[in-house]
């Protein structure tokens, strides 16, 4: 009897265990808040002071972030979008104004593409989700009248 009761309080422990974890764990493996690791990332340009992604949703059916930092220089923006991964076009708002038109299709649960149009070009976006759900690396070329380039963006999860 008290190899019964042993199994069934180590049957009982583990599953606690294992509920908490599914816990700790958004069932959107996406949503949360984001902070850009520059060191990791591969940018064009100089980096920015401070980036940080806030995730509400990013699913089958919406996708919906706004991102918040401060340029080299130190001037504040927002960033945001509210849209479907449905392959058409939605506005992305940078500082309160449209700044052009942004599609995402999901590829699988772990990755997303975008295609945008900017008044000075175009834009397309690889977003992948890490396995453990603790980076975000986003692969973008940017293609305009200025010039082309390809960069590399890490995120990690806080």
């Amino acid at each position: 009897m008290k190899k019964i009761a042993l199994v069934a309080f180590l049957v009982i422990c583990a599953l606690g265990f294992a509920a908490s974890q599914m816990q700790a764990q958004p069932a959107n493996g996406w949503a949360g808040v984001w902070k850009l690791d520059s060191g990791k990332s591969r940018l064009h340009n100089t980096a920015p002071r401070d980036v940080t992604l806030h995730i509400e949703v990013m699913d089958g059916q919406n996708v919906k972030f706004t991102a918040n930092g401060a340029g080299p220089d130190g001037k504040p923006f927002t960033e945001s979008f509210a849209g479907k991964p449905d392959g058409n076009q939605y506005p992305l708002i940078v500082n309160g104004a449209e700044a052009g038109k942004v599609s995402y299709r999901q590829e699988s649960a772990n990755k997303f593409s975008a295609l945008g149009t900017l008044p000075e070009g175009s834009i397309t976006e690889s977003l992948t989700l890490s396995p453990d759900g603790r980076t975000i690396t986003v692969h973008v070329q940017l293609r305009s009248t200025q010039g082309d380039y390809d960069e590399t963006e890490v995120f990690i999860r806080q």
